[in-house]
């Protein structure tokens, strides 16, 4: 950099713009000429700054506009944000997404003053990145929040902040929007959280409807607590009253001179009195019911190590941190193992200290709580579910009226039914957290499973002409629909104009339109030169009526942003008519279709050079179904194959290609025919469950590339998309019977050809 200027622009865009496709922050500034910024000295500014720089040093040094776009992003807490850089005449500039626009104001003129004097920050920049710093990690949501908002994003469905101080956002719009609160959702009910809020309470309800659970007693002192226990018995558990994420509990208490100092811990974690509860043996088990279906089961194991005969206990727990990738730790799947007094205390109940060397093969267990905050692993065990268990989860959703419901169950084997004596319940958290993409994936598809995603007709025209969105808003109407409309200044809701909404920008009006509850169609009416200014008023439109000479710049982000533009001639009201109307028929077929969840790439299969076929199976996160009324179903329509049945309970993404292959074999078997498909798995090693909402197998063909191969496998995979879709439309699978029965029917003809 050849000179200093701190001259510098800054302007806002609501929506896609001549810059971009976001919504964002544009910093505009002199061009400093000059090489790549050097990316090491930005990692020294981010350690004099007390930031972790570890994930960000592998980074090529790159010209200044696009290190200061990457330094904008880690500044606003947020190093993912889509950013975009370029050059002018003479002036450069970044435009950086923006979830909350002071922040991100506030980012990337910091981040340029700071690359301006990289090599030489003064106190008083230094000081003014460390106050930036502590307000934007305030407003960074938290990593379920985020992990929704991502999810959403991925899946195109629109995200509205209602409060972000209270971290509610709303996904969808108007009558399709939902709110969230981390996990929880507008539709669980305020009982049910007032209920499971209640330790007690929760153990108290559920025993009146039939459900296990362990003995409890509360306790308002230590006194209290100790005969609390010897009345219930030993070992026990000790816990807060309310809270969550294993604050406060302590486990394996095994006699009254523990309960003392259990109790105090307790007692200093919650509000209220302190629970004592009889121990249950076995795992801890999170079981997640999202609207009213299981979608995932982990098994939760307390932080452990296993001795060698050399190491200390120490050493052995240091080992263990250091085994934990980064890439688990970034994403909160794993945590370190706090080596502090709380672990000197609980191992020497063990008998242990911290410098012992373990005998070999001695497992050490680290802390009483099976939680991973407290350095717990995960395990997915959802194909082992009972199917007892399943519906025993489903029906406490229901009972508890949560949309969003984790329910914690103490179980040895999880593949026993609890109607037989195997487990109880210890909790329910009406606000449960998340362990990775793809459990957000999921909950964000159980409230948004069709391919509309929560989107509504949406009209954007473009123009000065008043007439033209006034016919889009009676056409709407005429549907039945209650329209949201800005029009010349006026914006209402069914034909009621809000208040408040005079000299606000056309994104903040926008806006009061997409959260409005009574909304179910949207016709907006924008100037050309505002969209040039702003960018449009929301991320994306249905369809665009444009009028006048839009030129480039507008026909692009225009283009961008649109999935229909028209250009009718002055008055031409049946060009009108037929675009909406095109644009309610697309909404019709996307408010009742579910996306592929199970598929193969269309047209033949590859052949490999050992002449063998093969295709790409891709899975999404499948719907919780039993095992046994998938089978059921399959023996119907092939009464007289053997069905080979899986040696899981319930379905989930890596069951997909092994169940493939056994209805592959079983249709080939009903036309006479020998084969199968081989499930080989990728290079690199399968995915935590929670991470990855989609995964890709390679099948292979048994020996050799035929039709009757290819048929096989496209049955095998289309029926159990369908299966799934049909489940997540009506809860059962009866309503594909006749769509399955026909199917097959017309596979065992194709078969039967490629036979002769």
């Amino acid at each position: 950099m050849n000179t200093i200027d701190e001259r510098y622009q800054l302007h806002r865009y609501f929506g896609p713009n001549v810059r971009c496709g976001f919504a964002a922050i544009e910093i505009r500034f002199p061009d400093p000429g000059g090489g790549p910024v050097p990316w090491e000295d930005v990692c020294g500014l981010l350690e004099l700054l007390g930031m972790p720089v570890d994930r960000h040093r592998e980074q090529e040094d790159r010209p200044f506009p696009e290190t200061l776009g990457r330094l904008a992003a880690i500044l606003q807490h947020e190093p993912a944000s889509k950013r975009t850089s370029g050059e002018d005449v003479d002036v450069a500039w970044v435009c950086l997404a923006s979830r909350i626009p002071v922040v991100t104001q506030s980012a990337v003129v910091l981040a340029y003053q700071a690359l301006l004097r990289l090599r030489s920050p003064d106190q008083k920049l230094l000081g003014a990145l460390k106050q930036h710093l502590a307000v934007a990690r305030r407003a960074r949501p938290d990593r379920t929040t985020a992990l929704i908002e991502a999810a959403a994003i991925r899946s195109n469905i629109p995200v509205y902040s209602v409060d972000p101080r209270l971290r509610i956002q709303q996904l969808g719009q108007g009558e399709a929007g939902r709110q969230f609160f981390e996990a929880g959702q507008d539709a669980d009910s305020f009982t049910g959280h007032r209920v499971a809020r209640d330790k007690l309470a929760t153990i108290e309800y559920l025993a009146r409807l039939g459900f296990p659970g362990p003995a409890q007693v509360g306790a308002n002192d230590a006194n209290q607590a100790v005969q609390a226990a010897d009345r219930i018995g030993y070992p026990c558990v000790l816990k807060p009253l309310t809270g969550g994420k294993g604050i406060g509990i302590t486990t394996g208490v095994a006699g009254p001179s523990e309960v003392a100092e259990a109790f105090m811990k307790a007692a200093k974690s919650g509000r209220g009195a302190v629970v004592v509860e009889r121990e249950l043996p076995g795992h801890d088990h999170r079981m997640a019911v999202f609207g009213g279906r299981l979608a995932w089961a982990y098994r939760r194991t307390p932080a452990q190590v296993t001795g060698d005969g050399r190491k200390t206990l120490r050493e052995l727990v240091e080992e263990e941190n250091a085994s934990r990738p980064e890439e688990a730790r970034r994403v909160g799947l794993v945590h370190e193992i706090k080596i502090d007094e709380s672990l000197a205390r609980f191992v020497r109940k063990q008998g242990l200290e911290l410098e012992t060397i373990v005998p070999d093969g001695r497992e050490v267990r680290l802390c009483g709580p099976a939680n991973l905050a407290q350095g717990g692993t995960l395990d997915d065990v959802t194909a082992l579910v009972h199917p007892d268990n399943l519906a025993m989860a489903e029906d406490i959703a229901k009972a508890f009226r949560l949309e969003a419901m984790g329910l914690d169950f103490m179980t040895p084997d999880i593949s026993k039914s609890w109607r037989d004596g195997h487990g109880g319940i210890i909790e329910v958290n009406g606000t449960p957290g998340l362990s990775g993409a793809a459990d957000a994936w999921q909950v964000v598809h159980s409230r948004f499973p069709f391919r509309d995603r929560g989107r509504l007709p949406s009209v954007l025209v473009v123009g000065e002409d008043s007439a033209t969105p006034a016919a889009c808003v009676r056409l709407l109407e005429n549907e039945g629909l209650s329209v949201a409309a800005d029009i010349a200044g006026r914006t209402s809701v069914g034909g009621n104009e809000l208040g408040g909404m005079a000299g606000k920008a056309g994104a903040v009006r926008a806006e009061a339109l997409v959260l409005h509850p009574r909304t179910q169609a949207i016709v907006i009416n924008a100037i050309h030169s505002d969209i040039l200014q702003t960018g449009l008023p929301l991320d994306r439109f249905d369809l665009a009526i444009v009028s006048g000479n839009a030129g480039g710049d507008l026909d692009g982000i225009i283009a961008g942003a649109c999935t229909q533009v028209v250009r009718p001639e002055s008055g031409d009201e049946a060009a009108v008519r037929e675009a909406v109307e095109a644009c309610l028929a697309r909404h019709r077929t996307d408010r009742n279709t579910i996306d592929e969840l199970v598929g193969i790439p269309p047209g033949p299969p590859r052949v490999d050079g050992d002449g063998r076929a093969e295709a790409e199976l891709t899975v999404w996160r499948l719907p919780c179904i039993p095992l046994g009324s998938l089978h059921s179903m399959i023996e119907e329509v092939l009464p007289d194959a053997e069905v080979e049945p899986l040696e899981a309970n319930i379905l989930t993404q890596e069951l997909a290609p092994p169940l493939v292959n056994a209805w592959s074999r079983a249709i080939l078997r009903s036309a006479g025919l020998p084969g199968g498909v081989v499930a080989e798995p990728g290079s690199a090693p399968a995915p935590h469950a929670s991470q990855t909402p989609q995964r890709t197998f390679r099948l292979r063909s048994e020996s050799g590339a035929s039709e009757a191969f290819e048929v096989a496998l496209r049955w095998s995979v289309a029926t159990l998309d369908r299966l799934a879709a049909g489940y997540i439309r009506h809860g059962s699978l009866e309503s594909c019977r006749e769509a399955n029965q026909s199917s097959t029917r017309e596979a065992l003809a194709a078969l039967k050809q490629a036979a002769r």
